[in-house]
């Protein structure tokens, strides 16, 4: 049978086999409602054709297409007929020969001009064939012999894409329970297309009121403020979802609003504390949704709602590991590494999906506490298994241990070994960099790295740092208070980028404005013997 994609085939299957029977006289067959095969009223044929034109039909009844066009084309040479040319076709297409078939169709209307049957399945296979231009012509023809339900929907599939708002308008004219979901769903898809969002949710809404628990079109509903980013209004319409919904359905808002949410760039706060507001009742034993809820609460930098939900989770779901590595790495982006610690050592080792993760964050968070050798030896666990993980970034993270324990050599070691292998690393390249510009050493090796970060991401403040302290060594202090201060203005900075900027105002003989960023890295490091020590010197 002639398969058309999408939507077309629902449309136009029946084309060539679910027509009523017609009492005008020119047709010469009955269209039988009960398989894919005709049936003809032999009474109007010559009597020479009426046995092939019986035999032919019953073959094609069994599926014997090609035996069914050997018994048709006996009787066409003794009548012939639009009808007999039709039912050829209908054969031909069952055997995928859709050229043959077109000939046939087209004898067929040569025939007989208002055989509109065979304009139908000519449009059927000029649809198949992504001819719309031919489409067109054969399905405006049919039109004017009858305008029939099936055929207006077919117009408006064919001036989708040229035409949409005609398509629409045709749509919305018909009126046939037989297609109301397929109308709809088109009529769905051409309202996003013209972007006629407020008019779609108008009928979208308009449908929900007669049927309150139709949760397709709920859903339907939702999706638009999702896809639109009409984070608000999805939040509001979840008032709505909790009084027709429950369980599974009522959760599945919920979870798809909540991974949305904590993948925005500028999580807006207050719709933040809107969303995990709603979270209570039984979403709260919807282990995805309470995970959600905590990251989202630690984005904007609620604490205790974060930690509310992550001691939920720990409770309803203790076994998963795979979500307690997830709590664990934001508590370590929070800068709470005993806390991501605590998380880790929970975890079933044997049962997380990425085992050198676990080294690597229990890695980074050890080096944050200063446990230097404890860090370099999860990295070293890494390297054991698979010194490729992550593009070796294990060797990068072993000589940054070294650099923060002021071992500049064992450093520099280290990130040449990484180098050799992947000398395009970005985070490499900037521990790289900034190594050599502490210890003054091939400076312009330095500047080449530094200038490849910042052509992968020239936003970022600890790569605007490093080009600035470079820049510093090599004595340009204009330059590199211009790239230093752009660093801090950006934000998420160290204490040793406010260092950097009192040093570049010392060089410039500024003291006083020096004497301010030095205060300012000591609030962040209030450690620093350094800091203290260029400190009392200005005092």
């Amino acid at each position: 049978m002639l398969r058309i994609s999408v939507l077309l085939l629902v449309v136009l299957c029946s084309c060539g086999t679910q027509y009523k029977a017609e009492t005008d006289r020119y047709e010469q067959l009955i269209i039988s409602e009960r398989n894919n095969t005709i049936q003809f009223d032999t009474s109007r044929f010559e009597d020479n054709a009426k046995s092939y034109l019986i035999y032919g039909s019953l073959l094609q009844q069994q599926g014997n297409y090609a035996g069914s066009i050997l018994e048709l084309q006996e009787a066409l040479s003794f009548d012939s007929s639009a009808a007999i040319e039709y039912a050829i076709a209908q054969s031909y297409i069952e055997l995928n020969k859709f050229q043959n078939a077109k000939r046939h169709l087209t004898r067929s209307t040569e025939i007989n001009p208002n055989f509109h049957q065979s304009l139908d399945l000519l449009t059927e296979i000029y649809l198949y064939e992504n001819n719309t231009e031919k489409a067109e012509i054969t399905n405006n023809l049919a039109l004017k012999h009858k305008e029939t339900t099936q055929r207006l929907i077919t117009k408006a599939i064919l001036l989708e894409d040229t035409n949409p708002n005609k398509s629409l308008e045709i749509y919305t004219s018909v009126d046939s329970p037989s297609y109301s979901a397929l109308i709809e769903g088109r009529k769905i898809e051409l309202y996003k297309k013209t972007n006629q969002y407020d008019k779609l949710l108008n009928e979208l809404n308009d449908k929900l009121q007669k049927e309150p628990f139709n949760n397709t079109v709920s859903r339907e509903i939702f999706g638009i403020y999702l896809e639109n980013n009409r984070f608000g209004d999805a939040i509001e319409y979840t008032s709505t979802v909790d009084t027709l919904f429950y369980g599974s359905e009522q959760e599945t808002y919920y979870t798809l609003l909540g991974s949305l949410l904590i993948n925005q760039q500028n999580l807006d706060s207050n719709l933040a504390e809107k969303y995990i507001s709603k979270i209570d009742g039984s979403l709260l034993f919807n282990s995805e949704i309470v995970y959600f809820s905590g990251i989202i609460s630690s984005i904007i930098g609620n604490k205790f709602k974060r930690n509310y939900f992550f001691n939920r989770l720990l409770k309803i779901d203790e076994n998963n590991s795979d979500l307690q590595m997830g709590m664990a790495e934001v508590y370590y982006f929070d800068r709470e590494f005993e806390k991501s610690l605590e998380i880790i050592d929970k975890v079933n080792f044997d049962s997380i999906d990425s085992n050198l993760y676990y080294y690597l964050l229990k890695g980074m968070n050890h080096s944050n506490l200063k446990e230097f050798s404890i860090a370099r030896h999860n990295y070293n666990e890494i390297l054991d298994t698979d010194s490729t993980y992550n593009d070796y970034i294990a060797l990068t993270l072993i000589g940054e241990t070294f650099d923060l324990q002021n071992e500049s050599d064992s450093a520099l070691y280290y990130y040449q070994i990484h180098y050799n292998y992947d000398s395009n690393n970005v985070y490499l390249l900037n521990n790289y960099a900034y190594s050599l510009s502490k210890v003054n050493k091939d400076l312009t090796k330095a500047l080449q790295m530094s200038e490849k970060t910042l052509e992968a991401d020239p936003n970022n403040s600890a790569y605007l740092d490093t080009y600035g302290w470079i820049q510093y060594q090599i004595g340009d202090y204009e330059l590199a208070k211009e790239y230093v201060a752009r660093a801090i203005e950006i934000g998420g900075i160290s204490a040793e980028v406010y260092e950097h900027m009192g040093d570049i105002y010392m060089k410039l003989g500024n003291s006083e404005e020096a004497k301010k960023y030095y205060i300012k890295a000591l609030d962040l490091d209030a450690e620093s013997i350094n800091l203290e020590e260029k400190l009392n010197k200005e005092n």
